[in-house]
């Protein structure tokens, strides 16, 4: 595990072992130290602390019987190669191998606990359906109803009643773009989120610093992918046409064009118009640029103005953004931050704590957190 960790984060021996802290010695080289550490995995625990950040991967994963198993995923998570920035790049497979590491222990938790249930939702779509029945299919899966999913105060309101929905049903929905610290934040044009598709504990993720208003579609855009399955899609059928069928299904299931079309634009400037467009997404819960986009496809609007909406949207968002980073004062509590992040994950780890099938250590693993500070997730039932 110690070499696959090594390999995984494109390191050779020679480049790892001087930064765990390996010396040249008269006996033994730096490197071969480190080879020696891999073949017998003897390591003291300043280089095991050494190796979670260099390697970055969590401790759970230098314990596992084999490596964690590959995750496909779709354009989202790819998008770092035409990004062209290879520090970005190895953060998101750190996140990923996080990620698949703790969702591989909740999997085995599931089947140790004999509390495996039959996701019959996996598979449930497939490429041959159109958009259309695949979001009706998502509604009624997933008991949604859009009255209620609008009917929230804010767009952080109705991602919750979404979020829970998904949720009931089995998949773990995790907020994550960063490994642990600001300084390894992930922009969302490099990533957005990934799902891991699996009949036991399907994982979705989603880079919490993605906007508030997209955070539904893109929810559901990783969620068509679950509900696809390896099932779902054939042979022959290209990653480009399944996230459009993704992205298409995602939006949807929020908003139906039957809906869409009644939306009339009588503005006479581009400000009005791009208001209008604020206000009737807002009322629908769904961002202004997808919406803008939406409209587009439906030729209401010129290509021309469909791309100054979107700049102009995406600006406003960028404002937003670095409002918020400026403002001082009292923010939300850490732990209700850290729950939100976590949501359904952390009652699931309360109930196998509780019931003695992990300890504190097992448990602050799967919650990504030191095991100390466990009991205060637990404790607090406040959420953001």
């Amino acid at each position: 595990m110690l070499a696959w960790a090594r390999e995984d984060c494109g390191l050779s021996v020679a480049d790892a072992a001087p930064l765990l802290g390996y010396n040249d010695a008269t006996k033994m080289s730096a490197a071969e130290k480190l080879m020696h550490a891999e073949h017998t995995g003897e390591v003291s625990k300043t280089v095991l602390t050494k190796i979670q950040t260099v390697y970055r991967k969590p401790l759970l994963t230098y314990y596992l019987e084999k490596p964690p198993r590959p995750v496909d995923v779709g354009e989202d998570f790819r998008t770092p190669s035409n990004i062209g920035d290879p520090q970005q790049d190895r953060i998101v497979k750190a996140i990923l191998s996080n990620v698949s590491a703790r969702q591989s222990m909740i999997r085995e938790l599931l089947i140790a606990e004999d509390e495996v249930q039959a996701l019959d939702f996996i598979g449930a779509i497939d490429m041959n359906m159109s958009p259309e029945k695949a979001a009706t299919k998502i509604r009624d899966l997933f008991d949604i109803s859009l009255d209620k999913y609008r009917k929230g105060s804010d767009y952080a309101a109705s991602f919750k009643y979404l979020r829970k929905k998904i949720e009931a049903k089995g998949v773990f929905v995790l907020l994550k773009g960063n490994l642990g610290n600001y300084r390894s934040d992930v922009e969302v044009g490099t990533f957005r989120g990934f799902a891991i598709s699996d009949d036991i504990a399907p994982f979705i993720v989603i880079n919490h610093q993605e906007a508030k208003s997209a955070r539904a579609f893109t929810l559901l855009h990783e969620l068509t992918h679950i509900l696809l399955g390896k099932t779902g899609i054939s042979a022959g059928v290209s990653e480009h046409e399944i996230e459009q069928f993704c992205d298409r299904t995602a939006s949807l299931t929020l908003l139906p064009d039957t809906e869409l079309r009644r939306f009339t634009i009588t503005s006479d400037t581009f400000i009005e118009l791009a208001q209008s467009i604020s206000e009737f997404a807002l009322t629908k819960k769904v961002s202004s640029s997808q919406l803008a986009y939406r409209l587009l496809l439906l030729d209401k609007l010129s290509n021309d103005t469909y791309q100054k909406l979107s700049t102009f949207f995406h600006e406003q968002w960028l404002q937003s953004k670095q409002r918020g980073k400026s403002i001082d004062g009292n923010g939300p509590d850490a732990n209700v931050v850290k729950k939100n992040y976590l949501g359904g994950i952390v009652n699931f780890v309360n109930r196998m704590f509780d019931a003695g099938a992990i300890s504190s250590t097992q448990a602050g693993i799967v919650l990504d957190t030191h095991p100390t500070r466990v009991t205060k997730l637990f404790n607090n039932t406040a959420t953001n």
